[in-house]
């Protein structure tokens, strides 16, 4: 079972699970009370000489209770996000997401935008001017039941792709930059489904430039956690297969 705490914030174990052979991923935490959120917070403005005021925007989930826990990605609840910054709260209009949006510089975030199960699209939204820009998806990034997050900072799209091996469905790995979508590398695991991907997969990001996936294989009973390293020439991948 996955366990989702709060309030506000992204807590994962896998560092600590991949040591000993294993992952599991601690899911984006429901926000407590108002009043004591977690921040994720970028620079303030240069010359800010008000040392109370936070030095970036201080980001909190809506709708969520405080502590749940979870076995799957789509049961995660979705959540409107709430951002305060220099004396002004908003909350960001018509998104919805599963994990809190990454802060990329001052008071502009980025994230994914749900339509409940389905993935609509990736955003950018700019707290001084309060408008949201749609970023587009992956041609090949399954909109139901999608496998994706952004890196820490919001400048990677990590994400699982259907390949065909033979008769059988198997897992393209992707990491593409943000908002650009340029490719940076792509690797194929042969993990095979019958005809979807398991709603137990999961990606989690271990620093800026190293992401783990989780893959369950239906066909043989086992998953299989590869490590990709974003590297000069592309995707450096470490492979380890878990027994069932």
């Amino acid at each position: 079972m996955t366990h989702v705490t709060g309030p506000c914030g992204i807590r994962s174990s896998i560092g600590r699970a991949l040591r000993r052979v294993s992952l599991s991923v601690v899911l984006v935490a429901a926000c407590g009370p108002a009043e004591q959120p977690s921040p994720v917070r970028a620079p303030g403005p240069v010359g800010a000489v008000d040392s109370l005021q936070p030095r970036g925007p201080v980001l909190r989930l809506l709708d969520r209770p405080a502590v749940m826990a979870v076995e799957r990605i789509d049961e995660l609840p979705l959540s409107r996000v709430e951002v305060r910054w220099w004396g002004r709260t908003d909350t960001i209009p018509g998104v919805l997401v599963q994990f809190i949006p990454e802060v990329v510089a001052d008071s502009t975030l980025t994230g994914l935008d749900w339509a409940g199960p389905t993935l609509a699209r990736g955003f950018v939204f700019r707290h001084g001017a309060r408008t949201v820009e749609a970023v587009h998806l992956p041609g090949d990034l399954q909109r139901g039941g999608a496998v994706v997050r952004l890196s820490p900072g919001g400048r990677y799209l990590a994400y699982v792709a259907e390949a065909r091996c033979g008769a059988s469905h198997c897992a393209r790995v992707s990491v593409r930059r943000w908002p650009s979508l340029a490719l940076i590398g792509a690797h194929q695991l042969a993990v095979k489904w019958g005809d979807r991907l398991d709603p137990r997969d999961r990606i989690d990001w271990l620093d800026p430039m190293r992401v783990a996936f989780e893959l369950y294989d239906g066909q043989r009973a086992e998953r299989t956690v590869a490590v990709l390293r974003l590297a000069a020439g592309g995707l450096q991948v470490v492979r380890q297969a878990i027994p069932r």
